[in-house]
């Protein structure tokens, strides 16, 4: 958001199609502590928010707060291609219980 700020300009390390179900952090805060709750005890829990968006549309939502016009540079070369790949130990996935803000902030 500095960027954008600052010099009306963002360097994105992306392509701007991934898609994300971000999250308000007051929410993701308020559900960190929720989890600790006995009701979700030995449970894998995902924290996060309602709505899936490109990372392109938030993109779109800082430069329409910041009241600039949208200039993004994306660099798709500098990706971690290293995301989601197994390691060598022996892992085995939990099924996680999403959670998600009861009320929607705005």
């Amino acid at each position: 958001m500095s960027q954008v700020v600052k010099n009306g300009k963002l360097l994105y390390s992306g392509t701007g199609k991934e898609r994300r179900e971000y999250i308000y952090t007051e929410d993701a805060e308020r559900l960190s502590v929720d989890v600790m709750d006995d009701k979700h005890k030995n449970q894998a829990i995902t924290v996060t928010g309602h709505q899936v968006l490109s990372s392109n549309e938030l993109l779109d939502m800082i430069f329409e707060i910041a009241g600039k016009e949208q200039d993004i540079e994306f660099t798709s070369e500098n990706i971690n291609n290293d995301h989601g790949i197994m390691m060598p130990h022996r892992y085995t996935p939990k099924r996680a219980k999403k959670l998600v803000p009861a009320d929607v902030s705005i």
